[in-house]
């Protein structure tokens, strides 16, 4: 039995030294040739980054605006009133600049501006807890606008946008947010639904508004800013949209169907300009003492790089401010 052991010791150090007596060498792993890549660690693959040219894409992209000497903004003011079909309320903001600017030929200064009215919370329905809020540390119900990483999860209940009356009449989510995101917010809604939620699919976020109208200056409302030589007659002194005859005839009837159609009042002077913006809002069976929370105010230079051929992905903000309105009284 010894015998045995023996031998058994003896071919187990045989085959752990070798026949020669030296422990077996370790073969060197052979180093990839330069440029050359290993079979079993791939490299990945880097894809080129292509020039972003549409809104959609630029998700971490938010529009900073430039800086014109020519145009101070020296005041913006809201006015809560009630609308005198007796349906809504109306918010009035006034926003009041001045120029620094003196031509020889006394030729104003053209800019565009919009002015977006909008009410804003965080995930949680204000429908859902009236009479006591959600607290702090509890998180909100997955909103719509949550498939959008890295992104605020604050919706916007209803908004209304003053812009050129013509071409604002197009704008829709699907085009704000992008087909895509629009379709995910959908399906988020009604899985949500599904779990018993009472959710509902809301309007685009801020920083999509934010994006659509920068890239879309086109849409916005005109206006000038006169210099030394201000408005000559009184027809250019002011600027309105107000619906006189379908109001007057309107009055007989006592029916004012067409007070929403009035937008803005803008008034001119020399070296000042003021823009009134009048956003109305039906009062609404289940929410009808909320009313708009926040303001933005966007003023575009549309003559900056005017030979641009991409005329549509350039970027001519010159004021950008986002206005917290907060609970007004009404006047």
């Amino acid at each position: 039995m010894r015998r045995f052991i023996k031998l058994s010791y003896v071919v187990l150090l045989v085959f752990a030294f070798g026949l020669n007596g030296q422990p077996p060498e370790k073969k060197a792993e052979k180093e990839p040739a330069i440029g050359k890549v290993q079979p079993n660690k791939p490299e990945p693959k880097k894809e080129a980054s292509a020039p972003v040219t549409d809104h959609k894409e630029m998700k971490e992209y938010f529009p900073l605006s430039y800086y014109d000497f020519r145009l101070k903004v020296k005041n913006v003011s809201f006015e809560r009133r009630y609308a005198p079909d007796g349906k809504g309320e109306i918010l009035d903001v006034h926003v009041q600049m001045e120029g620094d600017y003196s031509d020889k030929d006394g030729k104003p200064l053209d800019y565009k501006i919009f002015v977006l009215a909008l009410n804003e919370s965080d995930g949680n329905s204000p429908l859902g807890r009236t009479m006591v809020s959600y607290p702090s540390w509890r998180k909100g119900i997955p909103s719509s606008s949550s498939v959008i990483p890295h992104k605020s999860t604050n919706q916007i209940h209803f908004s209304r946008l003053v812009g050129d009356p013509d071409k604002i009449k197009d704008i829709t989510p699907e085009e704000v947010s992008g087909k895509k995101v629009q379709d995910l917010k959908k399906d988020l809604v009604e899985k949500n639904q599904l779990k018993g939620e009472e959710i509902r699919l809301e309007e685009p976020t801020l920083w999509e508004y934010v994006l659509y109208l920068s890239k879309n200056s086109d849409k916005a409302l005109d206006f000038k800013l006169y210099g030394e030589k201000g408005p000559q007659s009184e027809a250019e002194r002011v600027s309105t949209n107000y619906p006189k005859a379908k109001i007057d005839e309107e009055s007989k009837k006592d029916i004012l169907n067409s007070v929403p159609e009035h937008t803005y009042t803008i008034y001119y002077s020399k070296y000042k300009t003021s823009v009134f913006t009048h956003h109305y809002t039906m009062y609404r069976p289940d929410s009808d003492y909320y009313f708009f929370n926040k303001v933005v105010v966007l003023i575009f230079d549309p003559s900056r790089d005017k030979d641009n051929k991409n005329e549509n992905n350039y970027n001519r903000l010159v004021h950008r401010s986002v206005h917290t309105v907060g609970k007004m009284r009404v006047r």
